[in-house]
C-alpha cells in the first residue's frame, strides 16, 4: 500500500469513529429528553389528583 491508500484508510477511520460517538450521544440525548419528558407528563398528572382529592373532601 502507498502513503495515498493509508491515507484515505485513517481518513475513513476517523468519519467513522466520529460518527460513531455522534449518532452514540445523539441516541443518549434523545433517550434522556424522553425520560424528562414522560417524568414531566407524569409530574403534572399527580397534581390533578391531588386537586381532586381536595375538591372531595370540600
Amino acid at each position: 500500500m502507498d502513503t495515498g491508500s493509508l491515507k484515505v484508510l485513517e481518513l475513513a477511520l476517523i468519519v467513522g469513529v466520529v460518527g460513531y460517538f455522534y449518532f452514540r450521544q445523539r441516541n443518549n440525548l434523545q433517550r434522556l429528553k424522553d425520560e424528562r419528558e414522560a417524568g414531566q407528563q407524569a409530574d403534572e398528572k399527580t397534581p390533578e389528583t391531588d386537586r381532586g382529592d381536595g375538591d372531595s373532601r370540600s
